[in-house]
């Protein structure tokens, strides 16, 4: 079967500075993949890359089995690809529904649009009771919920995620994890980077280990999570 996603000798550079050297990873549909490493290790780069937003240097992206790496980010939406990004870039100067319906801007099917819309509202009750408030008066736990809520309102086959805890409560941690595994269960392939590296690889069926801009460790979540090394610099364990 073909891939959602490969990626081939990737290298992004930031000027004469090499963030990514020859990273190569793959992801089948459906698949759940936790992407791990200290902070500058290439993580949001990669992420970045593959949504078109950095340029990149050497190598190739695939996505469903086209070839998108020198295709502009706004192409490949409609290719199946959203990005939850760090920080979550809602526009604060809009609306709930505003920044919702943003996410779906590259669709003409308006009924389906409604329907998706109220799914929002039906997975996240607050923002529905905010839906005419501004999106920059809101908390940072429903910045994030809007922000994935925007992003699925694309109707994405491949989600990328940056930092989806990052800056929020357990309690809100636990409703945003709880979402992504629902979201998961109609289909939708997920790249998640996460600075919980526990959180992340007790969601996702793979890890990858990335150092230095280049993958160390790759394999099946639980046999990680057992290796000493992982332990050590990403559990916290001796």
């Amino acid at each position: 079967m073909t891939p959602m996603l490969q990626i081939d000798q990737l290298h992004v550079a930031y000027g004469r500075i090499e963030a990514l050297r020859g990273v190569s990873l793959s992801l089948a549909a459906g698949e759940r993949l936790a992407l791990i490493g200290a902070n500058g290790a290439g993580k949001t780069t990669l992420l970045k890359a593959i949504a078109g937003l950095l340029p990149v240097s050497a190598g190739e992206i695939w996505l469903d089995g086209r070839r998108v790496e020198r295709m502009g980010a706004h192409m490949r939406l409609p290719q199946g690809l959203a990005l939850v990004p760090e920080g979550r870039g809602i526009f604060p100067g809009l609306s709930v529904r505003e920044n919702l319906l943003m996410g779906a801007y590259c669709r003409a099917d308006s009924g389906a649009i409604a329907d998706d819309l109220a799914a929002q509202y039906s997975r996240f009750p607050r923002l529905a009771e905010r839906r005419e408030q501004l999106a920059g008066t809101l908390s940072g736990g429903e910045q994030q919920m809007l922000a994935i809520g925007r992003a699925l309102m694309g109707r994405p086959r491949l989600l990328l995620l940056d930092e989806p805890s990052m800056g929020l409560s357990p309690i809100m941690v636990e409703k945003i994890f709880a979402t992504l595994r629902e979201v998961c269960t109609h289909g939708v392939t997920l790249l998640l980077v996460e600075q919980n590296a526990r959180l992340a690889m007790d969601l996702c069926d793979r890890t990858v280990v990335l150092e230095h801009g280049q993958l160390t460790l790759e394999g099946a979540s639980a046999d990680l999570a057992r290796d000493p090394r992982v332990q050590a610099a990403y559990l916290g364990q001796a």
